[in-house]
């Protein structure tokens, strides 16, 4: 198959489909805002509107339109994927009358970042989804957000997680100190606040507890301020952001894994570290439910509520066993439902039943 992505190609996601469909012989070619090099295929930048002047602009946008065009029909894709979807005029240009459209919008997409309402009034989605041959989610709940915008099928094809890479291993420093983990960017939606919040009750009981906050984003100095104030300096590490090949060995040390979203489309991280024999405490919001059984792998709670965040934490910090046996059922669940080779395969098998059905073939 020959498969043009529409999609960042900064995103670990973007990456793994690459590599997934290169491996298996096909020829890929990415469209991306972002020029990050991605091995073993050719990555192009997005035609870019340069003018500020509306008369001058709107020619920009249909040049641009038609360069992108000029340039997937070079290709010849049998596929075209747009990964995540971005509003913008030429992008229905770029898209229209496509053959063999598949799109995956990928959370913020389709939701307001703040208020997690849908966004009803959007012409955009539903012209992209009118296009689509094929639309796919990464959860029961952004299906059923997609549903909205359409009457079509949305399949869900989830975010899936290297099983090997992340894996259980033994903790490198065996202390009594009680170390969690809050990967993501340091955005409003993710409950940051929170957490922090909660650490504030759970080291009044437990002081040796360590929260490390890996992450950048616009809040960081809000959040380390907020943390001075709160007197958790000792308690709390803000890391930065890392690089994704980093976070296994981070995650050897943790004990669980939180994350406080106020809304979360699906939550990969959380799988990761289920991956790894880590128990969760999350919010019950959006996807999450869908990957952290309540009770079983971690614990659910509301969202914007420090008090329920820290019972729920102070509660594994007690049950030492409970972890334990916490931490090997999320390996359990995440190797029967979301192991990448097997989601990659149901993408795959998609493009072919595409590309096997009447009108598939270029």
């Amino acid at each position: 198959m020959r498969i043009c992505f529409i999609a960042d190609a900064r995103s670990i996601h973007t990456k793994r489909w690459v590599q997934y469909f290169l491996e298996r012989g096909n020829d890929i070619l990415v469209f991306s805002r972002y020029e990050t090099p991605i091995p073993g295929t050719k990555v192009l930048p997005w035609p870019k509107v340069i003018s500020e002047n509306w008369s001058i602009r709107k020619f920009e946008l249909l040049r641009n339109a038609w360069l992108f065009r000029s340039m997937v029909r070079g290709f010849k894709p049998d596929i075209v994927h747009i990964h995540y979807i971005y509003n913008n005029i030429t992008n229905l240009l770029w898209y229209w009358g496509v053959k063999n459209l598949f799109v995956s919008p990928w959370g913020s997409d389709i939701i307001n970042d703040y208020s997690a309402e849908i966004e009803g009034s959007s012409f955009y989605r539903r012209f992209l989804f009118r296009q689509a041959r094929v639309i796919t989610a990464t959860s029961h709940f952004l299906a059923d957000v997609a549903r909205h915008y359409t009457d079509k099928e949305v399949h869900v094809v989830p975010f899936g997680v290297d099983c090997q890479v992340f894996r259980p291993t033994e903790r490198i420093n065996m202390t009594s100190v009680v170390t969690l983990a809050f990967v993501k960017h340091l955005r409003v939606k993710y409950g940051p606040e929170y957490l922090i919040r909660a650490m504030s009750l759970i080291v009044a009981e437990y002081s040796r507890t360590k929260l490390l906050i890996v992450g950048s984003g616009e809040l960081r100095i809000q959040l380390e301020a907020l943390t001075e104030r709160l007197g958790l300096t000792r308690n709390i590490s803000f890391l930065g952001a890392i690089e994704h090949r980093q976070l296994p060995e981070l995650l050897r040390n943790v004990d669980m894994f939180v994350m406080p979203s106020i809304w979360e489309g699906f939550g990969v991280a959380a799988v990761e570290a289920q991956a790894m024999e880590i128990p969760v405490i999350a919010t019950k919001v959006g996807g999450i439910p869908e990957i952290v059984r309540d009770g079983i792998t971690g614990i659910l709670v509301e969202p914007r509520n420090p008090e329920q965040l820290a019972t729920a934490i102070i509660e594994l910090i007690e049950n030492p066993e409970k972890r334990k046996e916490m931490g090997k059922e999320g390996r359990k669940y995440v190797l029967s439902r979301y192991r990448w080779e097997d989601n990659a395969a149901l993408m795959d098998d998609l493009y072919k039943s595409v590309l096997e059905s009447p009108g598939g073939k270029r």
